[in-house]
């Protein structure tokens, strides 16, 4: 490494260079290292990606914020002493294996320390010592496997803790001691089997709690009961099978929660009527074939409700979402099979204001369907939509309105078929190329052709009543005729004749002409 100055290591190095800059220095950039830029004016120093190798000693000993993200810094030992009115340091993406002991320990004002994407295997008690104005640590990215016990106790002032992406498999009740006042806490892609309840005692004051992307595939009882002021939970992608009831009791306050990526069957509807502030849910890729009226009952005070990569949806059915009028964000996005959604499902939902229908697999939209009109956004595309006269009104709308959402035009809506227009933008072709002038040619032709087998069908009606109603007549004459021949059956001379008379009469069957 290249300075201004050239120093070299010894026994009373450190005291030396103190007292050294403390007399001679008065800018931050009479030592700035090559690679690295210093402002003498904010006392900030930049050298991230420098291929600075140790932390360089040789700056104003007043600095507050040091900046040393990419470099090959491989220990810290003895590094800080000279910044003692450092307030932001970022040490990440280096070559640390250790933060041995004390090494932080003039650090009484630093607020945020970054560590995070190095090689970190094990934290040990008074690692922290002296950080007892921190607010932001992150650890993410390291291999700690191993956290000594009350190894955060100094940080009374600590608000965020990150230590996603690591390889904890076990923590211990006294881990987070001392943590009064952390409000986040990380704990994303790990190697925990369970949910650490007890480890949460000592962190009441809880705000938002990340457990994603672990290996819990219980939620029992009162999990989380110690966390009362908790508003944010993140339980997606843990391989989540059975969620106890009773799981969320105690946690009155939590607005979001995300439970997509696991292997729910159904919305675990009981268990979250534990928490009737809920605002915001996410379901998505679970196992869940079928949403019906009963998924969402009881969760009136739903705004977001996040459907995304189910593989297994088929169908949503009418009154999925009546109970649920608060809903301002519907997004049912990129389920592979979903192709139905029964009419009448969306009716009532006046605050709706964002509806995210994206990469789906149906075919059409009806425009009973939503009032789209009122819809600040609204994202159809990657749908295979059929372009044809049915969605006429859509080609209207998109071609009035010009929606975006995330910097995206959702306009883009592209047809699937018929071949003649397929991969076209519906905003591109024409209201001919729908096909409407047929369609209603089409529809004049059925209307003619229905109610031309109606007069038919009437006609037929009425000769085969009348028929019936001479077939009656002719049968009642020949019931007269029988009980003529009763009365003189008794006379054989009377009844001969008769009956010689009604065997020679033929039956004749009416013309059509006369009905």
């Amino acid at each position: 490494m290249k300075t201004g100055c050239s120093w070299k290591r010894g026994p009373a190095f450190e005291g030396g260079v103190l007292l050294f800059l403390i007399l001679c220095c008065t800018s931050v950039n009479c030592f700035c290292p090559f690679r690295c830029l210093c402002n003498e004016d904010t006392l900030t120093v930049w050298c991230d990606g420098a291929a600075l190798d140790v932390v360089p000693i040789t700056l104003n000993p007043n600095l507050q914020e040091l900046h040393l993200n990419g470099n090959k810094i491989k220990s810290i030992t003895a590094s800080f002493t000279v910044y003692q009115n450092l307030r932001f340091l970022d040490m990440s993406q280096n070559l640390l294996q250790t933060l041995g002991h004390n090494n932080f320990f003039v650090q009484k004002d630093l607020q945020v320390l970054h560590l995070n994407s190095n090689k970190i295997s094990s934290l040990k008690a008074k690692t922290f010592v002296g950080l007892s104005a921190l607010k932001i640590l992150r650890l993410d990215g390291n291999a700690i496997s191993d956290i000594d016990d009350e190894v955060f106790e100094p940080l009374y002032s600590l608000e965020t803790l990150d230590l996603s992406r690591n390889s904890i498999s076990t923590l211990s009740s006294s881990t987070f001691s001392g943590l009064i006042n952390l409000k986040e806490l990380l704990l994303r892609d790990n190697r925990l089997t369970r949910i650490p309840t007890e480890s949460f005692h000592n962190v009441k004051s809880l705000r938002s709690l990340d457990l994603g992307m672990n290996y819990i595939y219980v939620v029992p009882k009162q999990s989380f009961h110690s966390l009362r002021h908790l508003q944010v939970l993140s339980l997606d992608g843990c391989g989540i099978h059975i969620i106890e009831n009773g799981a969320f009791l105690g946690l009155e306050n939590i607005v979001s929660l995300f439970l997509q990526d696991n292997e729910l069957q159904h919305v675990p509807t009981y268990v979250l009527l534990d928490i009737p502030y809920l605002q915001e849910l996410h379901v998505g890729k679970n196992k869940i074939q079928r949403l019906g009226p009963n998924d969402f009952r009881g969760l009136r005070s739903l705004k977001t409700i996040s459907v995304n990569g189910e593989d297994s949806l088929e169908v949503i059915e009418n009154g999925t979402f009546s109970d649920n009028h608060l809903l301002e964000r519907l997004i049912i996005s990129h389920n592979k099979i979903l192709s139905y959604v029964e009419g009448g499902t969306f009716r009532g939902l006046d605050n709706l204001r964002i509806l995210i229908l994206r990469g789906n697999q149906f075919t059409t939209f009806t425009e009973d369907m939503v009032p789209w009109g009122k819809l600040d956004v609204f994202d159809l595309r990657e749908n295979p939509l059929v372009c044809n006269c049915t969605i006429l009104w859509l080609w209207n709308l998109l071609k009035r309105e010009n929606f975006t959402t995330y910097g995206e035009d959702v306009t883009r809506v592209r047809c699937k078929d018929p071949p003649i227009v397929s991969d076209q933008l519906l905003v591109d072709i024409g209201p001919e190329d729908l096909d409407c002038e047929n369609r209603a040619l089409k529809q004049i032709l059925a209307i003619a052709i229905a109610g031309t087998g109606v007069v038919l069908a009437a006609v037929i009606i009425l000769a085969f009543w009348h028929r019936y109603k001479y077939a009656a007549k002719q049968k009642s004459k020949l019931g007269q005729s029988k009980r003529t021949l009763y009365q003189y059956g008794q006379n054989s001379e009377n009844f001969s004749p008769i009956l010689s008379q009604i065997v020679q009469q033929p039956f004749k069957s009416p013309a059509i002409a006369e009905l």
